[in-house]
């Protein structure tokens, strides 16, 4: 079973030692809330499992005899569903209730296709949400401090300006940053009309 190696070594020393196991798909929950309301188009995903099966576990947590929920992952649990899977490798870990919504937002952190303003998002929301510093971030997500405190600054650029990036699909993080360093709202919007033009594209 595949999974960030980081982030299950630091949730074993937590809250104690993780059952890697194959678990059927009629015992398994999902959680009323998660980090990520939407799951998207599953389409690729759902693909690759009918493919190769689900390779990253899903994090499951016990809640009754033979009944589990899941803490991450639930996007690979409704992909699987689709293809028709009657059951999925799963990681059992005993974690407080309290917690599973800070653990479901670290594994999804972990995620190779966030855009760099959801990797912002969701640092903010450990530190806001959960209190943590950016050395805890760093240390929750196996990162450098400067990573987390550049992807940060990323928030310095308005909402609404976030919302042009997206649009115009600027999704560089070094482009960004140096959107995100001019400061002044009306400069930032100017660099985006530059980048979507072509002008200084860094892809």
């Amino acid at each position: 079973m595949q999974h960030d190696s980081h982030f299950v070594e630091s949730l074993s020393a937590r809250f104690g030692a993780s059952l890697g196991r194959w678990i059927s798909m009629e015992e398994i929950e999902t959680k009323p809330e998660q980090p990520r309301t939407n799951v998207g188009d599953l389409t690729e995903l759902r693909k690759s499992i009918e493919s190769k099966g689900v390779l990253e576990p899903l994090l499951v947590k016990p809640i009754a005899e033979g009944r589990f929920r899941i803490i991450a992952g639930e996007r690979r649990f409704r992909a699987a569903m689709e293809a028709g899977l009657t059951e999925v490798p799963c990681i059992e870990l005993d974690v407080p209730e309290n917690e599973v919504v800070e653990i479901a937002l670290i594994e999804n952190l972990h995620r190779r296709d966030l855009h760099p303003f959801e990797e912002a998002e969701g640092y903010a929301s450990l530190q806001a949400r959960h209190g943590y510093t950016q050395q805890q971030i760093a240390d929750a997500v196996g990162k450098g401090r400067v990573s987390i405190t550049e992807s940060m600054s990323l928030l310095a650029i308005p909402e609404a300006l976030r919302d042009e990036c997206r649009r115009a699909d600027i999704h560089a993080r070094s482009v960004l940053l140096q959107i995100a360093r001019l400061e002044d709202p009306e400069k930032m919007r100017d660099a985006i009309e530059a980048v979507a033009s072509g002008s200084t594209r860094d892809d």
